[in-house]
C-alpha cells in the first residue's frame, strides 16, 4: 500500500496510516453549486407531529448535498427532504414540482448554520 501511495502522493512520507493533505477533495464525485428550497424533518419523528425546516440547498452531487438552515442535524441523524423544483424560472410557489429524498446527517457546522447530508 505504501508505494501505491507514493506513486499518486509522492511527496508525502509512508507510513502506517494514510493521513490525506489538507486541501486535498475527499469526495468522490465533484460537487455543484446550487440554490434550491428544502424542507425536512428527522425521520424519527414523522409518525408525531413533525418539527419541519426549511433550508436551501448550496451543493449539491450524485451522492449527497450541502444543506444552509437556521437548524442542523447531529451526525447519523435520518432525515426525510423535500426539494422544491420550479416548473418555471418565474414562478417559485405554488407552481412547484417536490421531490422525495432521505439523507443521513455526515456533518454538521453549527456556527455558519451548515450540514452535509449523504444519499440513503
Amino acid at each position: 500500500m505504501a508505494l501505491i501511495l507514493q506513486v499518486f502522493f509522492p511527496k508525502m512520507k509512508a507510513s502506517s496510516h494514510f493521513q490525506m493533505p489538507l486541501n486535498q477533495e475527499r469526495r468522490e464525485e465533484p460537487r455543484r453549486k446550487v440554490k434550491i428550497l428544502v424542507v425536512f424533518a428527522a425521520k424519527k419523528e414523522l409518525c408525531a407531529a413533525p418539527e419541519w425546516t426549511e433550508g436551501i440547498i448550496q451543493d449539491a452531487s450524485p451522492k449527497g448535498v450541502r444543506i444552509k438552515a437556521p437548524v442542523v442535524f447531529e451526525p447519523n441523524e435520518v432525515l426525510e427532504l423535500y426539494c422544491a423544483f420550479p416548473q418555471s424560472r418565474d414562478i417559485v410557489w405554488p407552481n412547484c414540482t417536490f421531490y422525495r429524498m432521505e439523507g443521513k446527517v455526515v456533518w454538521k457546522n453549527e456556527s455558519t448554520g451548515q450540514m452535509g447530508v449523504m444519499f440513503i
